[in-house]
């Protein structure tokens, strides 16, 4: 469901959206969309996360989020120990997120994983 109480549908194929799947059962376009993650306070959602063939689902809730920035600076001297100059050789940003997971009563599990090896 959306913001708006309404189903959220495929963007290709108009077909509803399954959030317990990666991609439309129809046409295989991809639900995922990294431009923008809209994360209600409180509001459950569900996470799925790959790694070295090991696939993650869960239904999580937001508790924190935090964004900070850092800037890492080289400067020159001169022999006298004077600054001739300045460069930026890094910026980083940093997400951390943190979620709890909570029971998906519609499946009545906690959370899921999935090996692609078996």
């Amino acid at each position: 469901m959306n913001e708006n109480g309404e189903q959220r549908i495929c963007p290709r194929c108009g077909a509803p959206i399954d959030a317990t799947k990666s991609k439309c059962p129809y046409c295989l376009t991809s639900y995922f969309d990294i431009s923008c993650i809209d994360i209600n306070d409180h509001e459950p959602f569900y996470l799925k996360l790959k790694r070295g063939g090991i696939t993650f689902t869960a239904l999580v809730c937001l508790d924190n989020i935090s964004i900070g920035q850092s800037v890492s600076t080289r400067y020159a001297y001169s022999g006298r120990g004077y600054k001739l100059s300045s460069a930026v050789v890094s910026r980083d940003v940093d997400l951390s997120m943190e979620l709890h997971s909570v029971p998906d009563v519609g499946r009545g599990v906690l959370f899921t994983l999935e090996n692609e090896k078996d």
